[in-house]
């Protein structure tokens, strides 16, 4: 008997730029995101150390290596999610326990109600949601296969693939870019905000 898998599930978010967006809003996303991925890996990673295996997935973000503008506290806590399910790889491989960490694009879910910060930013994170190209159920079934095939990075959709490609290919174009496409994505999530009537 024992824990054979887990999910390392609990999230929120928080919006709006670093000079703008609260302390406590940045220390809740750190206790709910990162701190809850660490804790729930020191309550079950020992007994799977004991047992010689396991398989602890982790939930990041494509935004851990796509840090887009007004995302910085969400972006960082993903980030170090990242880095911590890499180190959790070299470290317990040689017990036989493996390490999933999902890197995905928004996907249609309602992260937008517990996500931090001005009712704008709210608003922003939900037209995200609605203009996601895959449903949490999409988002499940593919993660279920790479736990199966035992990889460690779970990268998609397509979109995130060639945002993941693009910015370890062409890391100064990627950077000289994204400030200059921020204004007309927010543009657009703004306008799905306002078909919503939201103001």
């Amino acid at each position: 008997n024992g824990v054979d898998l887990v999910f390392t599930c609990a999230g929120i978010g928080v919006g709006g730029s670093f000079l703008d967006t609260r302390p406590e809003h940045f220390r809740e996303v750190v206790d709910t995101n990162l701190m809850g991925t660490i804790w729930t890996g020191k309550a079950f990673l020992p007994a799977m150390v004991a047992a010689g295996r396991g398989h602890f997935v982790t939930i990041a973000s494509a935004a851990a290596f796509h840090g887009l503008p007004h995302l910085s506290g969400y972006a960082a806590r993903k980030a170090g999610i990242v880095q911590l399910s890499e180190t959790l790889r070299s470290e317990l491989a040689p017990h036989g326990i493996d390490i999933t960490v999902k890197m995905t694009t928004f996907y249609t879910s309602n992260i937008a109600d517990f996500t931090r910060g001005p009712k704008q930013e709210i608003e922003k994170a939900r037209s995200l949601v609605q203009m996601a190209p895959w449903s949490s159920s999409q988002v499940a079934d593919a993660l279920l296969l790479v736990v199966q095939a035992r990889r460690f990075y779970m990268i998609a959709p397509g979109q995130a693939k060639f945002l993941w490609r693009f910015k370890r290919f062409m890391p100064k174009f990627y950077l000289w870019m994204m400030p200059k496409l921020f204004p007309k994505l927010e543009r657009k999530l703004l306008a799905k905000a306002a078909e919503r009537g939201v103001n």
